[in-house]
């Protein structure tokens, strides 16, 4: 006669398996083991200082919403700040290029100046 295991036997041995493939993949992370790869002081030391510089860019960014909105409230045109703003970023040569562009495609399609 063949032995077979038993059910009971059967699940004790998975659950023990999966026991210790839980415990591989949560050792290391927090604990201060000899094996863990992972320096929780350091990349808290990197999440901390991330976190600091994404509340200056927070704060830049309020700042830079309410230069804007001063701005329109004494009757400039947000749009054509930020336009003269990305083109003062550009190669002088690039910005030439761009105007000449703009000036050839709208001869092309019949939009001169003049008639604006």
């Amino acid at each position: 006669m063949i032995n077979l295991p038993t059910i009971p036997s059967v699940l004790t041995q998975r659950i023990a398996v999966m026991a210790k493939k839980e415990t591989k993949i949560v050792r290391g992370i927090g604990d201060n083991s000899s094996d863990n790869p992972v320096d929780g002081t350091k990349i808290l030391g990197f999440i901390n200082q991330l976190e600091k510089v994404q509340a200056k860019i927070d704060q830049q960014l309020q700042e830079k919403r309410e230069v804007y909105a001063d701005a329109k409230a004494v009757g400039y045109d947000n749009k054509t700040i930020r336009k003269i703003i990305a083109e003062r970023k550009m190669e002088p040569e690039k910005r030439k290029e761009q105007a000449e562009l703009l000036t050839l495609y709208k001869s092309a399609i019949g939009m001169t100046d003049e008639e604006e």
